[in-house]
């Protein structure tokens, strides 16, 4: 088998498939007294999701929607309720006011939210709201989606159960909620059933830059702008026992956050595997001298595999900066995870209050330089020399990297990254591409019978470009030959196919793209 061919059908393998019911449009364009069709669609997100039934997808045109959304109608475990952008970050949904309003606020259970961005544009000492909440629900997805510049968390979840959060780009969050926030948080789990397996499952995502400004009232100050964090699923100061279910956080990057990287704060039962974690704590308002990349507090029961912590210390405050903390924690796996603070052999732990020593971690590599290919610009991708390259541990959940480019088996590296993956930037919260991302669209979308998909390619290469449905099921292969550097089109005819959402999907042996299209004759 070709390379070409095994990276097609491993990147495939790797893409999520997404399913769907009954449908209903939104666009800025619609009236809310049209029908909710892809010809006449509704005007308002707010009112759509009043709207639906279990098994229903309401698809988002791309535009600006300032308008609080609140989605309190539930699926059910075999049709969950979907909520998505017809394009990636396409559908803006802004914090329509002050004060604790949230983008998207998810109270009902069975739902997903998938590929929207949502920011406060006008964010203030006044902006508490967090970009998405889910509080108190159960079976909910958060895939795909851009959340910045919220004055709570990027993403907020509390007293929940099983939900996904994945591929998500959160970032500038956490400034200015008194009650501190982080990037990713979450909060007291809370178990709803004894289904086997993981039921919390943080998977892809990037969070960087949140960081608190406004101080706790506590002793040190501020005390959150994590760029992920696991809090107290031990449920202490409440009338639920400790949550009994494992959780998985996996593939992540965090980087530049005011506090800690990765932390996991009086929380069981957790396995962290292949993670990059990145220069965070920098937030001088903390006073605290408990501060890491890679950061266990009061738990026990935790796995750690293949991740990446890599501290910055600084002067004062910031001289306490490790790679690894482990602090009042027992019963737990370190393995194959890289620590380093900026000076060789420097073992960049902390250890404090617990029974763990420098000799329990002699599985990992301490004080040793990950060799990231140029972390200043963002990009964590290991360079050709890197110690982490095939260094992890095949004791895993996924085999596919951040970017979903597969792991082999044997010769998994540590980190988010694979050395052949596609650059850490690829996916990033700018919306830029990189050398390795070309410029794709497709037009008209909506289309009636055909639409024509455009792309750039900046060298000659051997390019697939492939149509699949809503369900993940292979419709057809409009190009797949060597094509010269440049623009090229090809038509997709869609006479002969029932109306819906249509993915078409573009690779090349350096990079991977999928992008949506509504059939709406």
């Amino acid at each position: 088998m070709s390379t070409l061919k095994l990276f097609l059908i491993m990147a495939w393998l790797c893409f999520p498939a997404v399913s769907i019911a009954d449908t209903f449009y939104v666009a800025t364009s619609g009236n809310n007294s049209n029908p909710g069709t892809a010809a006449q669609p509704w005007r308002n997100i707010s009112f759509a999701v009043t709207k639906v039934s279990p098994g229903d997808t309401v698809f988002v045109g791309d535009g600006i929607y300032r308008e609080k959304v609140i989605i309190t109608r539930s699926g059910t475990p075999d049709n969950y309720v979907v909520l998505k952008s017809i394009n990636k970050w396409g559908a803006k949904v802004e914090v329509a006011e002050s004060g604790q309003t949230d983008g998207i606020k998810i109270a009902a259970n069975y739902i997903t939210v998938d590929g929207f961005e949502i920011y406060d544009p006008n964010l203030n000492t006044a902006s508490h709201g967090n970009c998405i909440t889910v509080w108190e629900n159960h079976h909910v997805n958060i895939l795909n989606n851009r959340l910045h510049d919220c004055g709570g968390a990027g993403i907020q979840l509390g007293r929940f159960d099983h939900v996904l959060v994945e591929n998500n780009v959160v970032y500038n969050n956490a400034k200015y909620n008194p009650v501190q926030s982080s990037g990713i948080g979450m909060f007291q789990a809370r178990a709803v059933d004894d289904a086997p397996g993981y039921h919390i499952v943080i998977r892809n995502n990037r969070s960087y830059n949140n960081i608190n400004l406004v101080l706790s009232g506590r002793p040190i100050g501020t005390s959150d702008g994590n760029g992920i964090i696991v809090d107290n699923f031990q449920n202490e100061g409440s009338t639920n026992v400790n949550y009994p279910h494992r959780t998985l956080i996996e593939n992540n990057l965090s980087y530049n956050n005011g506090g800690k990287g990765l932390h996991l704060f009086k929380s069981d039962n957790v396995d962290v595997f292949n993670n990059t974690v990145y220069h965070n704590n920098t937030d001088t308002q903390n006073t605290g001298t408990w501060r890491a990349e890679l950061s266990l507090v009061y738990s026990k029961n935790t796995v750690w595999r293949n991740n990446i912590g890599y501290a910055n210390p600084g002067q004062g405050i910031l001289a306490w900066n490790r790679g690894i903390l482990i602090a009042r924690s027992e019963d737990m796996i370190w393995e194959n995870n890289i620590s380093y603070s900026g000076s060789a052999g420097d073992i960049s732990v902390n250890f404090s209050g617990t029974s763990v020593t420098e000799a329990d971690l002699a599985n990992n590599l301490l004080g040793v330089d990950p060799l990231f290919r140029n972390p200043g610009d963002a990009d964590f991708t290991l360079r050709q020399n890197s110690p982490a390259i095939d260094a992890g541990s095949d004791l895993i959940v996924s085999f596919c990297d951040i970017n979903y480019v597969a792991r082999e088996s044997g010769k998994v590296d540590i980190g988010a990254f694979e050395r052949d993956g596609a650059s850490a930037t690829a996916n990033d919260d700018k919306g830029m591409p990189n050398a390795d991302e070309m410029p794709i669209s497709s037009y008209p979308n909506p289309f009636s019978n055909r639409t024509e998909i455009t792309y750039a390619l900046s060298r000659p290469e051997v390019v697939r470009v492939e149509i699949f449905n809503s369900i993940g099921q292979h419709i057809t292969t409009l190009v797949d030959a060597e094509q010269p550097a440049g623009t090229h089109a090809v038509s997709f005819d869609g006479n002969q196919l029932p109306n819906g959402l249509y993915y078409y999907r573009i690779v090349t042996p350096t990079t991977a793209q999928t992008r949506a299209v509504v059939l709406a004759k």
